[in-house]
């Protein structure tokens, strides 16, 4: 179903928020982006995720929120696999 719902997608650069977003490092919640504090990583990832905290996403809407809610309701968190291990 929501393959085939266009309100499912939402424009994101690769190298930024999608990738976060499907790493989980990132998610939304009522419109505004919120860094995974759970999610652990590299000292540099986490330097460059902490600015996007409270950062507004203007994509969000009624049609999508579903689907954000859904995401973060069913993310699992694990660990990062290479790297200096530190909190988001």
């Amino acid at each position: 179903m929501e393959k085939r719902d266009p309100s499912n997608v939402i424009p994101m650069c690769k190298f930024g928020c999608d990738d976060l977003f499907e790493r989980d490092y990132i998610s939304i919640s009522h419109g505004r982006i919120e860094v995974n504090s759970q999610k652990v990583t590299t000292q540099t990832v986490a330097e460059y995720v902490r600015p996007l905290s409270g950062r507004q996403c203007k994509y969000r809407n009624e049609a999508n929120a579903q689907y954000f809610a859904w995401r973060k309701e069913h993310t699992v968190v694990l660990p990062a696999k290479t790297g200096q291990v530190v909190s988001v």
